[in-house]
This record gives C-alpha cells, sequence and structure tokens, in this order.
C-alpha cells in the first residue's frame, strides 16, 4: 500500500472535460499516473508527463488515499479496455470514467440529489443538478467529489448547525420564493410599466436569494447527515472490495483535502 494524492482536475472551455492525476507520495522521486477516458492508459507509474496537466486545469481539488499502486493500473487498464467500445462524449464520458475511479478507489458515491450544483455544461449553458440530465457532466462528478470528501473530514463543519435550523432555513427560503413569484405575477397584471420593471427586477432578486439559501441549507443538511453516519458505525456499511458499488464506512482511507 501506498499514499496515493489524487488530483481531480476540471478543464473549461466550450465543452468541459475532467480527468484525475494520481500521484504516488510514497516514493522518491514522486511518481504519476493519469486517469483519462481520451487517452490509453499507461503501462506504469512515471515521474513525469500527466502531473503537467495539473497547472493546466480550470480547477483542482486534491486528497489522499491509501491504495496499491499496482492495483490502480491493472483495474484501470482492464476498466479502460473492456469499456472502450462504449465510449463517447454523448455516452460513457470522462465524467464516467473519473467517478468510476472516485466510486472504486475513493469510495465516493455517483451524484444524486445528496447536494446540489450548478455546473457547466457546454458552450456556457449552466446545468443544475436537480434537473436530469442525459450524460455525465464532468463539473457535477467535481462538485460531487468536493462535497463528500469535505463533509468526511469536515464534520465539525456541520455541528455548527442543528436540523431545527437548516429545516427552518429551508422552509423560509421556500417561502420567500413563493412570495416573489406570487409578487412578480401581481406586479406584471396591476403595476404600470415603470413600477412593474422596478418590482419585476426586486422579485427576481429576491427569488435567486431564496434559491441560494435552500441550496446551501439542503447540502449542509446532507452533509451533516453524512458526518453523523460516519460517527455511529452502526448506521455505515461495508461491501464487497471487488465491487465497483460505493459505500459509507467509517474507516474510509485517509482523506485529508489540500
Amino acid at each position: 500500500m501506498a499514499t496515493i494524492k489524487i488530483h481531480v482536475l476540471d478543464f473549461h472551455s466550450i465543452f468541459t472535460h475532467i480527468e484525475i492525476v494520481l500521484e504516488n507520495t510514497s516514493t522518491t522521486p514522486h511518481t504519476f499516473y493519469g486517469i483519462n477516458r481520451w487517452e490509453e492508459p499507461g503501462h506504469n507509474w512515471v515521474t513525469s508527463g500527466p502531473n503537467a496537466y495539473i497547472d493546466q486545469a480550470s480547477s483542482t481539488f486534491s486528497f489522499d488515499i491509501e491504495a496499491d499502486p499496482k492495483d490502480i493500473v491493472k483495474q484501470y487498464r482492464d476498466y479502460w479496455y473492456s469499456t472502450d467500445k462504449d465510449a463517447g462524449i454523448l455516452s460513457l464520458n470522462c465524467g464516467d470514467t473519473a467517478q468510476w475511479f472516485l466510486s472504486k478507489y475513493a469510495r465516493i458515491p455517483k451524484p444524486n440529489l445528496s447536494n446540489i450544483s450548478w455546473n457547466h455544461f457546454a458552450l456556457g449553458i449552466i446545468w443544475p443538478s436537480f434537473i436530469p440530465c442525459p450524460i455525465t457532466i464532468p463539473g457535477r462528478v467535481m462538485a460531487n467529489a468536493k462535497f463528500h470528501v469535505n463533509a468526511r473530514n469536515n464534520p465539525e463543519e456541520t455541528d455548527k448547525y442543528s436540523r431545527l435550523f437548516l429545516y427552518t432555513c429551508m422552509a423560509a427560503a421556500s417561502l420567500l420564493i413563493a412570495t416573489s413569484v406570487f409578487a412578480l405575477v401581481a406586479s406584471v397584471t396591476i403595476l404600470s410599466a415603470g413600477l412593474a420593471a422596478l418590482a419585476i427586477g426586486g422579485c427576481a432578486l429576491a427569488g435567486l436569494v431564496g434559491t441560494y439559501g435552500f441550496f446551501k441549507a439542503y447540502n449542509q443538511l446532507s452533509a451533516k447527515n453524512i458526518a453523523d453516519k460516519l460517527k455511529n458505525p452502526d448506521e455505515s456499511f461495508s461491501a464487497d472490495p471487488s465491487s465497483n458499488t460505493p459505500v459509507e464506512h467509517p474507516d474510509i482511507a485517509r482523506f485529508a483535502p489540500q
């Protein structure tokens, strides 16, 4: 086993792209290995090459795990070649490959409604995570990884808030959104053009504030649930380590966000 630093790299351009660079910090000098759907997997860990992408990425997120470097190479090569025929931007893309690795070795579950994020899709289009998407969005994989690692590694952040407080915040935010929608409709039908324009602007701002508040409280509540599960081993579960199924377990290999 070795200490492997996982660098999750997100690239923003016309389209988004995600890949992972692994850094074996247990060797001198450090060696690297790339996880990228669009590049054929290497046979060995190398001292240079994949690490050049770290500085080129638009955003990065790094944390440590304990894993067997040889097993990573074998498992990833088997996965890459067995799924190569299904690979494509609109099918099994770079996001799916990155998520496969994160699920198998970092035990990060696939993105779901446990946390909400805004993700760049393509051509400047933002795709909220609560709207179903037919393909895996790379930015969503990055946001999901950050959420789970931070929830596991920083439980004290969620201890600041009680569930009652978070539920109250969500209810208040929902009320603000509903009120802004009602006021928007009323202003369009009752007020003159000039006043209606001002009212519409105010309602839109209130709606945005309410939406942000709701999502913020929702994510905090989800993080609190994850942290509480890690504190109580009886509520967690484990799975066959050879399986690709993500698990929640208190003895997760060492996570240390950088």
